[in-house]
């Protein structure tokens, strides 16, 4: 018996490397949305795995400092307003523990 879309498409999801979808066996399914679903999954992958590179670039300074000392603290400081000329300025500094991930746009 032949699966549904949707039924390929939650298949399709719950894939987690590019490699393994294009070693799924719903991959030669020739049907055009499990090929839309497929492409889909594809550009999700690429997505996510596009942020961790961005990820692992953005923390290159952070990791250099702690492999030269473990125990160092990290903070990220940002800022935002117009300037103290043209109005308020509001700052904000965040610790997070050093091995947490946020991936994000």
């Amino acid at each position: 018996m032949t699966l549904t879309i949707k039924e390929v498409t939650q298949l399709i999801n719950a894939v987690n490397t590019i490699e393994e979808l294009e070693n799924h066996e719903c991959f030669l399914d020739e049907r055009k949305g499990v090929q839309n679903a497929i492409a889909r999954r594809r550009k999700a992958l690429e997505k996510e795995l596009a942020l961790k590179e961005k990820y692992v670039e953005m923390t290159y300074f952070e990791n250099e400092i702690l492999k030269e000392n473990p125990n160092a603290i990290i903070c990220g400081i940002d800022e935002v307003g117009r300037g103290p000329l043209a109005g308020p300025v509001v700052a904000c500094a965040t610790i997070f523990k050093f091995k947490s991930q946020l991936f994000g746009p």
